[in-house]
């Protein structure tokens, strides 16, 4: 369900990784997500949007989102925002009596999001260090990640692919 690497860098020899996806935890780390979300850690917009319609979700998957200015990278929430596609059917296929019950799903997962809804906004990832727009990195762009401490490159024999939970 996770995915990660691990590297050593060719320049500074120091060693770093990464890791995106879900684990076990993920309908906690979803609810944390949704009270984080409710407190405006996300910002005003985002916590206005959540809260404007009960079948409002989240993506709380992380991903690896990388800088288009200077390169630095993050592993982040995916967190845009979404409603379903057809509330209707969604109440049918789950088996759910009520609106209620669906706008009380505990949590969303990502191909949930990708089957049965619809986005309402894109969340635009910035860089910490730039301010850049950052771009998500697909897995097989992931295991080329430059080192965090100086820039360097990792060496070959070091990269390293972990698979967790």
């Amino acid at each position: 369900m996770g995915d990660g690497v691990f590297f050593r860098c060719s320049k500074c020899k120091k060693e770093y990784g990464a890791s995106w996806g879900i684990g076990f935890n993920f309908p906690i780390e979803y609810q944390n997500t949704a009270k984080a979300i409710n407190k405006g850690k996300y910002g005003e917009e985002w916590k206005a949007l959540y809260k404007k319609d009960e079948f409002v979700v989240f993506d709380a998957e992380d991903y690896v989102y990388s800088c288009q200015k200077c390169g630095h990278w993050n592993v982040e929430k995916g967190l845009s925002l979404y409603v379903p596609k057809d509330v209707s059917t969604l109440k049918i296929k789950y088996n759910l009596r009520s609106d209620k019950e669906l706008a009380n799903r505990p949590y969303v997962m990502a191909y949930d999001l990708k089957e049965e809804y619809k986005i309402l906004k894109k969340r635009i990832h910035k860089c910490s260090k730039c301010g850049g727009v950052m771009k998500r990195l697909s897995d097989e762009e992931s295991y080329h990640l430059p080192c965090p401490y100086c820039g360097g490159k990792p060496t070959e024999e070091s990269v390293g692919r972990i698979l967790w939970d």
